[in-house]
């Protein structure tokens, strides 16, 4: 049975290292295993909780993509950008 991985690019930005990165991660690992790729920078939802805890917010189709191939990974890659020793925030 091949390992299952799923590779997350956690940088916002389009094009940076971290999206090198997870492209030689991915490259070098499809060789041998299953990979599911998800760039942050290209996934579209809303990152705010509009009505709070008051309301169900439905996900998005990218997030129930994410959510699935979670479930379906034995194996989980996040690529994220760490400056002055934390993740970037925006």
């Amino acid at each position: 049975m091949t390992k299952k991985i799923v590779v997350l690019d956690g940088n916002p930005k389009s094009s940076s290292y971290c999206q090198h990165l997870g492209d030689l991660y991915e490259i070098e690992a499809s060789e041998s295993f299953d990979i599911k790729r998800f760039n942050l920078s290209k996934m579209e939802f809303n990152p705010s909780l509009d009505c709070g805890y008051d309301a169900r917010q439905e996900l998005e189709p990218c997030l129930v993509d994410f959510r699935k191939a979670i479930l379906w990974a034995d194996h989980f890659v996040i690529v994220s950008p760490i400056w002055w020793g934390g993740i970037l925030q925006n």
